[in-house]
């Protein structure tokens, strides 16, 4: 059973970096209509496909290409893509490029948020382990195992 579960991790491993994006021109013959958004969903898929390449100026280009006002979510659409792709590749600096999403009105602040939010997921984080905060984790623990350790003797 071990054997089993081992063999299929190790394929789909193995099958993880076959998997294919749509291709670029798959999108440009996409036609749709006013609520269709297969088109703009096209760009987003091949855009996050570069990004998981870690071809950053790619991706960029294709959430470029989703155009804002091609449908009623085009622009909602493109933010997201550009928040996708800052997060696969931990570039913050993608995040600058989210724009007003509202079709009335101005919904600034909203906007600000989610480029905040976009910031804070792509900022890579510092995972050290701080020794000061651990160490008296670590000696309570080896303090219970060597008591531990001397009452079952």
């Amino acid at each position: 059973m071990l054997v089993a579960a081992a063999f299929c991790l190790l394929l789909f491993l193995a099958l993880a970096g076959c998997l294919q994006t749509k291709s670029p021109d798959e999108c440009g013959g996409i036609t749709e209509s006013y609520w269709g958004a297969e088109k703009d969903s096209c760009y987003h898929e091949v855009a996050i496909g570069f990004a998981v390449r870690g071809d950053a100026g790619s991706a960029v280009q294709y959430c470029g290409m989703i155009t804002p006002g091609s449908n009623a979510f085009s622009q909602s659409e493109r933010n997201t893509c550009y928040a996708n792709i800052a997060e696969a590749l931990k570039n913050p600096e993608i995040c600058n490029n989210i724009e007003d999403t509202s079709m009335v009105g101005d919904w600034t602040g909203a906007v600000e948020a989610y480029r905040a939010e976009c910031v804070q997921k792509a900022t890579p984080r510092d995972y050290t382990i701080n020794f000061c905060s651990t160490t008296p984790l670590i000696l309570a623990s080896l303090l219970a195992l060597f008591i531990a350790a001397r009452r079952i003797k």
